[in-house]
């Protein structure tokens, strides 16, 4: 799994394996997490505890190659997972 350690307003792509973590302890909360992907299997988790335990929030799927995920508490972390080239955005 990649890391990336960002503050507010970050974008990125996901990369080879699918999967980055990014670091949101020094983040702004509320923030939204967008995934933008068609592919199966894509997803946002967050986590509370340093990125041991993941959970899957409420997403909003109106676009189907869009999930948003709105996060209202602070979080230790959020993790994407598509497929390479898929874009993820947090702010």
């Amino acid at each position: 799994m990649n890391t990336f350690s960002g503050t507010n307003f970050q974008t990125g792509i996901i990369p080879a394996g699918g999967v980055i973590a990014i670091l949101a302890s020094n983040m702004t909360f509320p923030a939204t997490a967008v995934l933008n992907s068609s592919a199966g299997g894509r997803l946002i988790e967050v986590s509370a505890d340093g990125g041991t335990i993941y959970q899957t929030p409420p997403v909003d799927m109106t676009v189907a190659s869009q999930q948003i995920v709105s996060i209202k508490s602070p979080m230790s972390h959020v993790r994407f997972t598509g497929t390479p080239g898929d874009v993820w955005q947090i702010r």
